[in-house]
C-alpha cells in the first residue's frame, strides 16, 4: 500500500515520503501479532517506536505517520489530510487487488469519490 499512498500524496500536495511510510507501517501491529483487533491504534504505537529507532523523522514527522495509522480504519469519520489519505489508499488498495470484490459497505462511498478525484485530477499522472 505505500506506492498507493504515495501516487495519492502526490496528487495531493502532500508528503509523498511521509505517506509512503505511513502505507508501509498501516498494518504492522497485525502482521507482527496475526491480530487485527484495534490494529490502528496498536500500529500506530509500533510504527513510532520503528520510526524513533530509525533516526531518521522528526517527532512532528513521526506524529503525522501515527495520527494517519491509527485512524486508517476509522472510514466513517474525517480526519485531517494523511489521516484521509491514508484511508483513501487503503481503500483503492483493496479495489485494486481486486476490482470483482464488492465494497465494504463503508466503503464504496469513499472508493466513489476516489475515483472522481483520480478522474478529475489536474495533476499529471
Amino acid at each position: 500500500m505505500s506506492l498507493t499512498a504515495t501516487f495519492l500524496a502526490h496528487l495531493r500536495g502532500l508528503d509523498s515520503e511521509l505517506a509512503g511510510v505511513a502505507g508501509m507501517l498501516h498494518d504492522v501491529a497485525s502482521f507482527e501479532s496475526g491480530d487485527p483487533t484495534d490494529h490502528g491504534r496498536r500500529g500506530a504505537e509500533r510504527a513510532g517506536d520503528i520510526l524513533r529507532e530509525s533516526g531518521h523523522f522528526t517527532e512532528a514527522e513521526i506524529t503525522i505517520i501515527q495520527s494517519a495509522i491509527a485512524h486508517h480504519s476509522d472510514k466513517a469519520s474525517v480526519h485531517g489530510p494523511f489521516e484521509e489519505l491514508l484511508k483513501d489508499a487503503d481503500v483503492l488498495q483493496h479495489y485494486l487487488y481486486n476490482p470483482q470484490l464488492e465494497a465494504h459497505p463503508r466503503h464504496g462511498e469513499r472508493r466513489r469519490q476516489l475515483v472522481t478525484e483520480l478522474l478529475d485530477s489536474p495533476r499529471p499522472i
